[in-house]
């Protein structure tokens, strides 16, 4: 088969690969969004648990504390009830002390108790916030999702549709040459390139006359030195289109 045929062969392959790599990048693309969103959600569900977990145990601190308060407060009764049946001095300093140390303990308790009380609430006011944008990302989840993975489905059918179309294109193309455009392809995301004025439209290097002038003759194909794509030049006659790749 002649290099002007292999040329036209390895052009639609290139064309076929540049609408294949388009819609790989656009299918990771929604993929990725549908994966962000469920990221998301999942962070947002975490966090609002462990807040309401904190709540819970800042809730059971509260509790034990209120619990200790009506014991000093009972024992504070008792301690007073003491200072009506002293007999002596002694007796006396003994259950001042005693109801001074518990009014003490009573105080801390209740300081303990209303800076818990604030804790709970800037607790539970960050956790309505975290509910509230984890509502509205699954509210957005909900409009979106059904609609993103019907375009995930189209993308995956197309890509599918082209890999046929691919397979296809890669009958006719010799081995050789394939193995090269592949190789090229697989490193530089494309594995042709057209020389216009004796430039690698893909490189924008300037090959040398003498390749060029090899490359106009079509007897062979040849690699550009920068980039290694394959090269092509279309006839003078074909005017100067752009070049692929």
């Amino acid at each position: 088969m002649s290099i002007e045929k292999q040329v036209l062969l390895l052009k639609n392959l290139a064309a076929i690969d540049a609408v294949f790599t388009r819609l790989q990048g656009e299918l990771a693309q929604e993929r990725g969004k549908m994966d962000a969103r469920r990221e998301k959600k999942a962070e947002l569900s975490g966090r609002v648990e462990a807040i309401e977990g904190a709540i819970r145990e800042m809730d059971r601190t509260r509790s034990e504390l209120n619990q200790e308060l009506r014991q000093v407060a009972l024992q504070v009764d008792k301690a007073r009830e003491k200072l009506t049946r002293v007999r002596n001095e002694r007796e006396a300093n003994a259950a001042t002390r005693e109801t001074e140390e518990l009014r003490r303990i009573y105080r801390e308790r209740e300081k303990e108790i209303e800076k818990l009380m604030g804790l709970i609430d800037d607790a539970r006011g960050d956790a309505t916030k975290a509910i509230e944008a984890r509502d509205a990302l699954l509210a957005e989840l909900g409009e979106t999702l059904d609609a993103t993975k019907t375009r995930v489905a189209e993308l995956e059918e197309e890509t599918q549709g082209r890999a046929a179309e691919r397979k296809d294109a890669t009958v006719d193309v010799d081995a050789g040459i394939l193995r090269r455009y592949e190789a090229v392809r697989s490193r530089r995301g494309t594995g042709l390139s057209e020389v216009v004025h004796g430039t690698c439209v893909a490189c924008h290097i300037a090959v040398s006359p003498m390749l060029f002038q090899q490359i106009m003759r079509q007897q062979e194909l040849f690699s550009c030195p920068n980039c290694h794509r394959i090269l092509f030049c279309l006839p003078p006659s074909s005017g100067s289109p752009e070049g692929e790749g």
